[in-house]
C-alpha cells in the first residue's frame, strides 16, 4: 500500500474479511512492525517513535480490548498522569458507559477482576471510553460497534462522529480517525475510502466518486450489503 492520509481526514477502510484491514491498524500504531517500507508521521519514521510515545498521539481502539487489573478510571486514563474526575466521567458518558459504572458498589474506583467482569460490548465502550479521555490527534477505530447493541450502537455512533467537532469546537484541531467497519454507514459519511482486498489497496477517493464506479469494489460491496440486510 502506497498513499497518503492528510491530517483531519475522516478516513473508512472497507474490503472483505481477510483482506488486510486489521493488519493495516495494527502496523499504524505501531504494534506490528511493516516488513519493508516505512509509515511515515509528518516526516517522521513510526519505527523511531518509542511506542509509549506513540500512545499518546495515537488512539487504538481494536475488538480485542486489554484490561488491567485496577481501577476503572486507572484503565481509562491508562498512560496519561491527568485524573480528572470530570473528565473520565465525560469520557464514560460518550462511551454510553456511565450507567453500568454507575451501578456497581464503588463506580470508577471499582476494581476490574474476576469478580467485576465485563461483557465483549462493555469492554469495546471501555476503550472508548480511553480514547475519548485521551483526545489523541489520530484515532483508530477497529469495528468500535461490532458487541454493541443496536441502540447503543446507534448512540455511540453520535459520540463518535460529535467528537472531532468538540475537538474543533475548543480550539484544537480536528483529530484523523481511520474507521474499519463492517456495516457501509460511516463509509458513506466519510471523506475518503479505501477499499483493500488481498492485502492490497484496490480502489480510494471519496463514497460518491467510488460509488459512481458500478463496477468497481466499493459498490459492489455495497449491493451485497443491501441484499444481506
Amino acid at each position: 500500500i502506497t498513499a497518503t492520509i492528510e491530517p483531519g481526514t475522516q478516513l473508512a477502510i472497507v474490503g472483505p474479511s481477510g483482506a488486510g484491514k486489521t493488519t493495516l491498524l495494527q502496523t499504524l500504531c505501531g504494534l506490528r512492525a511493516p516488513d519493508s517500507g516505512r509509515i511515515m508521521i509528518d516526516d517522521v519514521d513510526l519505527a523511531d517513535i518509542p511506542l509509549a510515545q506513540i500512545g499518546h498521539h495515537i488512539g487504538h481502539v481494536s475488538q480485542d480490548v486489554g484490561i488491567i487489573r485496577a481501577s476503572i478510571a486507572e484503565n481509562i486514563r491508562l498512560g496519561h498522569e491527568d485524573s480528572d474526575p470530570a473528565a473520565i466521567e465525560e469520557a464514560l458518558r460518550k462511551a454510553q458507559l456511565s450507567d453500568r459504572v454507575h451501578q456497581l458498589p464503588q463506580g470508577v474506583d471499582t476494581v476490574l477482576d474476576q469478580d467485576t467482569t465485563f461483557s465483549g460490548g462493555e469492554r469495546q465502550r471501555l476503550a472508548l471510553a480511553r480514547a475519548f479521555f485521551a483526545t489523541p490527534g489520530t484515532l483508530l477505530l477497529d469495528e468500535p460497534t461490532a458487541f454493541a447493541d443496536l441502540e447503543s450502537e446507534a448512540l455511540i455512533d453520535a459520540a463518535l462522529a460529535q467528537a472531532p467537532r468538540n475537538v474543533a469546537d475548543a480550539g484544537g484541531e480536528r483529530p484523523t480517525v481511520i474507521r474499519i467497519d463492517h456495516r457501509l454507514g460511516f463509509a458513506r459519511e466519510a471523506d475518503v475510502v479505501w477499499v483493500l482486498e488481498d492485502g492490497h489497496l484496490v480502489q480510494a477517493g471519496s463514497p460518491a466518486e467510488l460509488a459512481a464506479d458500478s463496477e468497481g469494489r466499493f459498490a459492489a460491496l455495497c449491493r451485497a450489503r443491501e441484499v444481506s440486510a
